[in-house]
């Protein structure tokens, strides 16, 4: 089951868990009073969502979405976002996963600053770390520095981003994502309004469905769609995403406040 971790981009949005990052910035932005500010009001530190998981027909796991306060990043105060995707008993039997992804979102901006990853998936196993430099455009892995968007989104903050924006049916957003040396242009379409039901609820839901930009030339690996409540949390309810190997769907499951 390789393919998912090619997948990893769609996977990563779904998931959340305690994971601390540490060590010192890659770069000190020149003048930090230069960055976005873009208010929010639809979620807050403590904010944890948690998600059961099907891949086709079966219950394989639950996932996870964790919002927490973050320490002070060159200058600025931050969340600390955190997920995870875990496999249960019986599908760890023939195939475990247990992947956590956590980011350093500036809390005025909306932004990353960086991200690490820690993917367990069967037999492989692996470590991804990236740090963003947003006025200078660049992105910072391994040895590399590249020259990204400004304001890059990593595929953990997307959601929570795209949660604070006014969406109307037929609104079509473009975002850059950047995972793994990769950025991936992307446009967000709200493609309509709809009742679903999930284990938390039911919910009046906007589809939100991220697809390649035109005339960008990255192909996206995978297909993805995200259902986000329409009250004035914006919570993402359902996320499903298809892979090479068949779909994966996580469904909402419980909403609270954690200290």
């Amino acid at each position: 089951m390789k393919n998912w971790n090619k997948t990893a981009w769609a996977l990563a949005m779904l998931c959340g868990a305690l994971f601390t990052l540490h060590g010192q910035s890659y770069t000190q932005a020149a003048n930090p009073e230069e960055l976005r500010l873009f208010p929010h009001q639809e979620f807050q530190a403590g904010e944890y969502l948690e998600y059961r998981v099907h891949f086709g027909k079966m219950s394989a796991g639950r996932g996870s979405l964790w919002l927490k306060d973050g320490e002070e990043y060159n200058g600025r105060s931050t969340y600390l976002l955190t997920m995870r995707l875990w496999t249960n008993d019986f599908f760890s039997s023939f195939y475990r996963v247990d992947d956590v992804m956590t980011s350093i979102l500036d809390r005025e901006g909306l932004f990353p600053w960086g991200y690490e990853r820690i993917l367990r998936e069967g037999k492989f196993k692996a470590f991804r770390k990236a740090r963003f430099d947003p006025l200078n455009a660049r992105a910072f892995e391994g040895k590399d520095t590249l020259a990204v968007p400004s304001y890059s989104q990593d595929v953990l903050s997307i959601i929570y981003y795209v949660r604070t924006l006014d969406l109307k049916v037929g609104q079509k957003i473009d975002l850059d994502s950047y995972i793994d040396k990769n950025v991936y242009p992307l446009t967000m379409t709200v493609e309509k309004q709809e009742k679903i039901e999930v284990p938390a609820g039911k919910f009046d839901c906007l589809l939100l469905v991220p697809g390649k930009r035109p005339g960008s030339t990255e192909e996206l690996k995978g297909e993805m769609w995200i259902w986000l409540s329409m009250d004035d949390r914006r919570l993402p309810v359902r996320i499903k995403s298809r892979a090479p190997l068949g779909s994966v769907r996580m469904e909402l499951d419980k909403v609270k406040i954690e200290n």
